[in-house]
Parts: structure tokens; sequence; C-alpha cells
């Protein structure tokens, strides 16, 4: 199930045998990628979701589950593999970059070294541009998806693979659109490739789905026909609706639906147009405040979502969303 890519029977299976009490290294080692897994996939859904920088106590419990299995795996990995990845996760990316060179040395077709290669390469991206290092932050970025290809050659039936490869693409996208407002983005469409081939081996992923809709965003910012921005997004919203099973990532779904039909608002309203998506969106960012009532990011976006048609000629499609606007403003300020 863990190679597969299927986490929650991977967990409940592992987790069942450390309950039981075995504690053999094998099977830390098999947590231990299990819950750095879950790390990774949670600190992305924190990201899209609810605007964190920082992890919530939820996904760095996961970060700290991941190093303690780590710690217990003693002879039963690789070294040099365990090395990469303590390093990974405690944010000495140097030493995991060093770890993993000393494993593709001994083993050049380590599937998991170019994998775990690929994530510290991401890692070190994120932090040359929090540096304002956009140079060094391109470099790690291209060393990324070159190491994620790696992976995806070795095992092209794996999930994993595809979808650190569609990772690395969509940050070199993001990084494009600050020169590219308008037309196509290399990046994106091997982005576009590998979210497509992710969902092909593994038609149940979330994940794959959710980095899918991450790169239509950047299309819907860059196409300029704005008839094929609103059918993009349709389809978007469509592939992700399927996704909604009242299970714990309706949170996520729900936002990725709101940040696409978000975006094609957007455009619309730079060309005094009207949009389709908006009773959808004021629907969507609705549902996100009432599930978390405390986060003032979501009811910020709410508050954004109803001045979109409050402020525009939209006000029609949404006739009472002024007095629904000016409601809840009052709420907040008490």
């Amino acid at each position: 199930a863990l190679a597969l890519g299927d986490l929650p029977r991977a967990r409940a299976h592992l987790d069942a045998a450390w309950a039981a009490g075995a504690r053999d290294g094998a099977l830390a080692w098999s947590r231990a990628r299990l819950y750095g897994r879950l790390f990774f996939e949670a600190q992305e859904r924190d990201r899209l979701t609810r605007g964190r920088a920082q992890s919530s106590p939820e996904t760095e419990a996961l970060r700290r589950e991941a190093m303690a299995m780590l710690a217990a795996v003693g002879d039963a990995a690789d070294r040099d593999a365990v090395e990469a990845e303590m390093a990974l996760y405690g944010g000495r990316l140097d030493d995991g970059l060093a770890a993993v060179e000393r494993r593709l040395a001994a083993r050049p077709a380590s599937w998991s070294a170019h994998l775990t290669a690929a994530r510290l390469h991401r890692a070190a991206a994120a932090d040359a541009d929090r540096r304002s290092d956009y140079a060094a932050a391109t470099g790690e970025l291209g060393a990324a998806r070159v190491a994620a290809s790696a992976a995806v050659e070795i095992a092209r039936s794996s999930p994993d693979g595809w979808l650190e490869l569609c990772r690395a693409a969509f940050q070199e996208a993001v990084a494009e659109q600050l020169t590219l407002y308008r037309g196509s983005s290399p990046a994106a469409a091997i982005a576009r490739t590998a979210c497509a081939s992710a969902a092909e081996v593994a038609p149940w992923s979330t994940p794959a789905a959710a980095l899918r809709a991450a790169v239509v965003l950047l299309e819907l910012r860059r196409l300029p026909d704005l008839d094929a921005v609103d059918r993009l997004a349709r389809e978007a919203v469509a592939e992700l609706d399927g996704l909604l099973r009242g299970d714990a990532d309706e949170v996520l779904v729900r936002g990725l639906r709101a940040y696409l039909r978000q975006v094609a608002v957007e455009r619309r309203m730079e060309a005094a147009g009207e949009s389709e998506h908006l009773p959808g969106l004021l629907e969507d960012r609705r549902a996100l405040a009432a599930t978390e009532p405390g986060n003032a990011v979501a009811w910020a976006r709410y508050c954004q979502a109803l001045a979109f048609a409050a402020g525009t000629a939209l006000s029609r499609v949404a006739p009472d969303s002024e007095s629904r606007l000016a409601a809840l403003i009052e709420a907040l300020d008490e």
C-alpha cells in the first residue's frame, strides 16, 4: 500500500503493527517513510488552504514522528539513506545532499535517493527564495526537477516520482510567472504532464488532483482568451467535485475550487465583465469560513468574495452581497 501511494491503508497497517508492540528496524523504516510523506502532504495542504507559511501543530507532529522512526531504524536501512531523510526533516539540507550523493555514488539507480534529492533541492530553493537569492532558488529547482525525472525513469509506475516532478516543475512555473505574465510556460507544461501521469497510476490520489488544480491556476492567469479561462476553470472544478467525500481533505478540495473560481472571476473583472464562477466562489468561501470559525484568513477571503460581488456589476448575481458584507464586517469588528 505504501509503494502504491495508498497512505491511509498503509498507515492503518503499520500503526497497528507498532501499537501491537513490534519494534524491528524494518517496521521503523517503513513508518518513517510513511510519516515523512504524510508530513509533506499536510504541509502542502496547510499552504494551499490556510495560507500558512509555517506548519500547523498537527503537521509538525507528523514530522516529529518521522524523525522518531528514523532514530529507531538501526541497521535495517542504509545509513546514508537514513541520514539524508533525517537531515531533510531537520533542516540540515547540505548534510542531506552530501548523504544523497554518497548513496547515489554507491547505487546510481536508487529510486529513493533520487526522490530524496529532489525534496532536498526543493527545500533548498525555498530557503534561497526566503533570502531573496532568486538565482540560487532557480538553480535548486532545476536540480530538483532533474532528480525527480531520474526517479520517474527508474520507477514509472510509482506516483511518488511523478508527484515530486510535478511539485518541482510547478515551483519553476511559479518563478516563471514573475517574468511571463501572459503566454506559455514550459515548466507548467511539464508539471501538467507529471500530474496527469500521477493521476493515471494512482487515480485515488488527492495530492495528484490538488497539484493538477494548482497547475491549472497558473494557466488561468496566463491564458489571454477569457472563454478558455472559464472553460478550463469549469473543467478543473468538475474534477475536484468528485473528491468531495466529506473526509479530512474536504477543506483542501473546497479551497482549491475557490481559488480556481476566484482567478476566473478576477480575469473577467480585469475586462469589466461578468463571471459565471462568482456564485460558486461565494458558496465555497462561505463554506470554508463556516468550517473553521477561528480562521481569520478564511473569513478575510469570504469578505473578499463578497466585495467582488458588492463592488462591481456582478452584484446582480448575488444582490444581497452588499448587506451580507456589511453584516460580516460588523460581526468581525465585534
